[in-house]
């Protein structure tokens, strides 16, 4: 993948028009994601009984007393007796579905369900998307997702009652599970040393997303829910673009054998990008037939990079794209070599690569091999964890201290800066000393938000645990955008949709519980910090265990990850030895 990218003058037109549509993508999945917090937060309200005013809407300025009482105190027999005339709000009637349809009491759960389904649709979506991107490709199962995502984000707007809501919210997630192919084809038609910067981008655009929903939301305070809903529907009409724009990906068709499409795919990226195509002949290079033909045998030809003028390009040599130190597929002079599409009889040509790499795989394969079974353990856990502590941190904002909107906007403004760390730690840092770093910082943060619970008090306890638990959002964030890195660059080309789909099915596990935290955090205000900050801490030593992908070609194969665990055998090898001589 690497070769092709460089080939085709990365960054180049055909790559910025395509990267710059799919993270246009981005807006729809973040806001309504999240939506429920908005929609669906709980407001004050107090029991009524048959004798009062059944219309009532209240409204945040009302004088009633508001005590989250699910029972009416009788004056008169001082007793307790359910609530006949129903519930008034310390809010807008409409304003959120809990007080539209009553999600209060023994209908509270209703209101948790409706994300709970949200999480599950998403976890029984990636069962079925990961394996159909990588069998039927990247554009297909991208452009499918993203029609059927913009009916049920529309028909949220419309539901008649709960129970329609959280259908359309299964739904919704179910079609939501379009960033797992995005988020790979960004990574196949990028390079190595451009992944950092992809990445750092779709986490800045993710985080401002959020804050110009929270802005929204301020504007439509008061409003119907419904409006809400619909204004933030239209962004996934950027669908329309994604048809337009959105080509299939080079690195899986090559992977699937579909070399005609592949050339004829990759002659128009080169058009787009200004690149001229060469082939060498054994005249051109002074060379005797029998040493271009082995060239040609191999499957190369030799294509000019855009600043090397035609004439002199017959004077390159050529180079093995597969070479570790041509590890970008460009040769001294800038020359970029891609493999003969017509060249199937050869032993190294691509062709007979693409077959191989064509054999499909399952999660059977990778927990048969040693070296992948630990992988898709770490995974597993890391992703469960992440997805846990960082919504479980989102959703219970509107339960926190302070306002609702002002503490998501603050959440969601630390993640900027996390980000831009991030892209600094990807540009110099192993991905898995990063891992074990954030999570550590998380754990503490979080740890200590939950031991500031019992020693403070006031308004010092206030903002002391909003702050610390900003650094925990920091540190969540920054890991949460580090393992779609991660995990695209640990699964081979076949299985690379399939390992996010794994991924996000442990991640669903944890956005399960996640809604649970607002109601944890007002019954035990020291309980989701104290059970975030130690899993981080118990993951931060489980990745100690990980394999490292910095300035490694993503695999193709279960033997390149294989050989990764040889290599890093034989240089821990070779720093034993040369420890031991020093010492000696």
């Amino acid at each position: 993948m690497d070769q092709i990218a460089c080939l085709l003058e990365q960054p180049g037109k055909w790559q910025t028009k395509q990267i710059a549509v799919i993270l246009l993508g981005i807006f729809s999945t973040a806001v309504n994601t999240l939506a429920i917090a908005f929609i669906g937060f709980q407001p004050k309200f107090a029991c009524t009984d048959g004798e009062n005013d059944y219309n009532y809407t209240g409204g945040r300025n009302a004088t009633t007393e508001f005590n989250d009482h699910c029972t009416v105190l009788n004056a008169t027999s001082n007793t307790s007796s359910a609530c006949g005339g129903g519930f008034r709000y310390q809010a807008y009637k409409l304003e959120t579905i809990v007080a539209e349809w009553d999600l209060v009491c023994e209908k509270a759960y209703l209101s948790e369900v409706s994300q709970v389904l949200y999480t599950v649709g998403m976890a029984i979506g990636s069962l079925f998307v990961s394996p159909i991107s990588d069998r039927l490709g990247r554009k297909k199962s991208y452009l499918g997702l993203r029609f059927l995502y913009v009916f049920c984000t529309v028909g949220l707007a419309l539901s008649p009652n709960v129970y329609v809501f959280m259908a359309l919210r299964f739904l919704t997630g179910a079609m939501g599970t379009c960033p797992l192919v995005r988020f790979v084809y960004l990574m196949e038609l990028s390079p190595i040393h451009h992944r950092p910067f992809l990445t750092t981008m779709t986490g800045i655009l993710w985080a401002v997303i959020l804050c110009l929903e929270s802005g929204i939301a301020q504007l439509m305070r008061g409003m119907n829910w419904r409006y809400f809903q619909a204004v933030i529907s239209i962004t996934s009409l950027s669908v329309i673009l994604d048809v337009i724009f959105i080509k299939e990906s080079l690195l899986w068709l090559y992977a699937n054998d579909k070399l005609k499409e592949a050339s004829k795919l990759l002659k128009k990226a080169m058009a787009t990008n200004g690149i001229m195509e060469q082939e060498m002949t054994a005249t051109d290079d002074g060379r005797d037939s029998s040493e271009s033909t082995g060239d040609q045998a191999r499957g190369y030809r030799m294509v000019p990079s855009a600043d090397t003028p035609p004439a002199e390009a017959k004077d390159n040599q050529y180079v093995n794209i597969n070479s570790p130190s041509e590890s970008r597929g460009c040769d001294a002079g800038g020359n970029r070599m891609v493999p003969l599409a017509n060249n199937a009889n050869s032993k190294d040509s691509p062709a007979l690569v693409a077959k191989t790499g064509t054999k499909r795989l399952s999660i059977i394969h990778l927990l048969k091999n040693r070296s992948t079974r630990k992988i898709v353990f770490i995974i597993c856990f890391t992703w469960f964890v992440n997805s846990l502590v960082y919504y479980g941190i989102f959703l219970m904002s509107y339960a926190m201290a302070g306002d609702r909107i002002l503490n998501f906007f603050l959440g969601s403004l630390v993640e900027i800066p996390s980000y831009l760390a991030l892209y600094v730690g990807l540009r110099w840092l192993d991905r898995k000393k990063l891992l074990v770093w954030l999570h550590g910082l998380c754990a503490v943060s979080l740890l200590l938000a939950g031991v500031f619970n019992f020693t403070l008090t006031g308004v010092t306890k206030v903002i002391v645990m909003q702050v610390v638990t900003f650094v925990g959002k920091f540190g969540i964030s920054a890991t949460f955008t580090l393992i779609y890195v991660y995990t695209t660059e640990v699964f081979p080309t076949n299985f690379r949709t399939s390992g996010l789909g794994i991924g996000s099915i442990s991640a669903r596990l944890g956005s399960f519980l996640s809604p649970f935290s607002s109601v944890l955090v007002r019954k035990l205000p020291w309980g989701p910090g104290i059970i975030f900050g130690g899993l981080c801490l118990v993951l931060t030593f489980i990745l100690l265990f990980a394999p490292e992908t910095r300035n490694r070609a993503l695999p193709h194969f279960l033997e390149d990850i294989e050989a990764w665990e040889s290599d890093e055998k034989r240089a821990s090898s070779v720093r034993e030895e040369g420890n031991a001589s020093t010492t000696a």
